[in-house]
């Protein structure tokens, strides 16, 4: 059976490299055939045949996979140049980012070898251009994708060492509180904090002999305050979303234009976008949309300090950036 498939493979290969002697397709468009297909040929050789239940078991997974999405052996059978195309081109995204496939090999090698008549073959190409051209794009999309979550990260970061710093500031006063004499307390502030260097953050001790930690005003002169450079990390983070959600749907949109929905590539979609949604703030009180700290009751003077403590970007209130988006689009997308 391997030596069957292997001459069907070299066989699908020549016929490239004559359509493309013969001015039918482009010779990029074969090249990169021919490498996906000795790509192919290459598994084939360096892995061992598979054994009977092996085999069985595979067929079964991949019934499990189609069976609600795919009639495959209908399509195979009767189906039409676009019904067989679409199915190779699901099969073949699910291979291009690791996902168990539709197709036995015997399967794709029967449908590589279907396109015959010009319109078939015009067909093929115009998928061959748009399925490089959308996973490219999605390649592209990731890259989005990875930079707002290093923002997210860093965001995230500085949110649990405001934390801490709050925390700090209150286990310390905790103690203090038990000294009644105000000089006392003032004194032994003082001592506390001789020495003590906490980020970016302004430590002092108040009239009444309790220290306060300060975020909003600078340290040193030369320093941004610790609460600027969380202001510029949440801007960054703010840019970062906001270039993927322009990148987003420009593909999207592109992909529906060109009546390229290809499953695979709409869920991975998905999931990228899914991560981004997740919470940003372990610490409730630092999210955009939890009111009032999770009191019951209305207060004015607790909404007011609630927006202070509002640090984790708000993605749910973000648009698209229409120049990233038309850029995108007419560099990138619509220039195939």
């Amino acid at each position: 059976m391997a030596t069957d498939t292997t001459k069907r493979i070299n066989k699908i290969i020549a016929d490239l490299s004559r359509l493309q002697q013969k001015g039918v397709i482009s010779k990029t468009e074969a090249e990169k055939e021919i490498a996906f297909l000795n790509n192919m040929l290459k598994t084939i050789i360096e892995t061992k045949q598979d054994t009977k239940q092996d085999t069985k078991t595979k067929n079964k997974r991949v019934m499990n996979i189609t069976k609600k999405a795919f009639d495959v052996e209908k399509i195979l059978s009767y189906g039409t140049a676009k019904e067989k195309i679409k199915l190779l081109a699901e099969d073949h995204a699910r291979y291009r980012f690791n996902r168990p496939g539709l197709l036995t090999m015997e399967q794709r090698l029967f449908l590589y070898d279907n396109f015959k008549s010009k319109s078939e073959i015009k067909i093929y190409n115009d998928w061959i251009r748009l399925d490089d051209l959308i996973s490219e794009c999605i390649l592209n999309l990731h890259s989005a994708l990875q930079q707002t979550l290093i923002h997210i990260s860093n965001i995230r970061g500085y949110i649990l060492v405001w934390n801490t710093i709050e925390e700090a500031e209150l286990l310390v006063n905790s103690v203090l509180y038990e000294i009644k004499d105000t000089d006392d307390r003032k004194r032994i502030a003082n001592l506390g904090l001789k020495g003590v260097d906490i980020l970016l953050t302004k430590t002092e001790v108040d009239n009444t002999g309790y220290i306060k930690l300060d975020i909003k005003n600078k340290l040193k002169a030369t320093q941004p305050a610790f609460l600027e450079i969380m202001d510029n990390v949440k801007r960054e983070c703010e840019e970062a979303f906001i270039k993927y959600l322009s990148l987003r749907k420009a593909i999207l949109d592109y992909m529906k234009e060109k009546k390229f929905n290809i499953q695979t590539y709409q869920d991975i979609i998905k999931a990228f976008t899914d991560e981004l949604y997740k919470p940003i703030s372990p610490y409730e009180k630092y999210a955009p949309r939890e009111p009032l700290f999770q009191v019951k009751y209305n207060s004015k003077r607790l909404q007011k300090l609630k927006k202070e403590y509002s640090i984790a970007p708000d993605f749910l209130r973000q648009e698209i950036d229409e120049k990233i988006y038309n850029d995108y689009r007419k560099n990138r997308l619509d220039l195939k």
